[in-house]
């Protein structure tokens, strides 16, 4: 496909006219099909990527009790390094998902799509996220003070 559309365009020093831009980003010898289709791709892979090295740590070891992987310092390094790389795909797939979502696409054309029913009610998404991060800040806030206390008085 790649090597159609670069022939189909010549060697890249004319122009013939079908250059697209995506808000004012030259996408160059792209469509903008193409570039929709790269967004969600690397999307979905990174997403399938992250729940491969996610369960990598667990089946490797078998699933070891916490202090023991304290212990092994080889088990508790390998388990840390596919927990860190599964965050960067995490973030990889939310930021190529997000890009698509604010740059591609069109509620226009797609209504009554899952995503579009998503992006309609995102101020009270956003707004019940908001709410649960002040709950659990709160609540871990004052465990944190309880247990602080408990240990300046001399209690266990």
């Amino acid at each position: 496909v790649l090597a159609a559309a670069i022939a189909a365009e010549g060697n890249g020093n004319e122009q013939t006219g079908n250059e697209q831009t995506v808000d004012g980003f030259d996408t160059g010898w792209c469509t903008v099909d193409a570039m929709q289709h790269k967004w969600m791709t690397n999307s979905r892979r990174h997403a399938a990527q992250v729940d491969d090295g996610q369960r990598t740590p667990c089946s490797s070891s078998d699933c070891r009790r916490l202090r023991r992987q304290m212990v092994d310092s080889g088990q508790l390094s390998l388990f840390m390094h596919h927990m860190w790389i599964g965050g960067f795909l995490i973030v990889g797939a939310a930021t190529d998902a997000t890009i698509y979502m604010v740059r591609v696409y069109n509620s226009t054309t797609r209504y009554s799509d899952p995503l579009d029913h998503v992006l309609r009610h995102r101020d009270a998404i956003i707004s019940h996220l908001n709410w649960g991060c002040i709950f659990l800040g709160f609540h871990s806030f004052g465990l944190y003070i309880h247990n602080d206390t408990m240990s300046s008085l001399g209690h266990p």
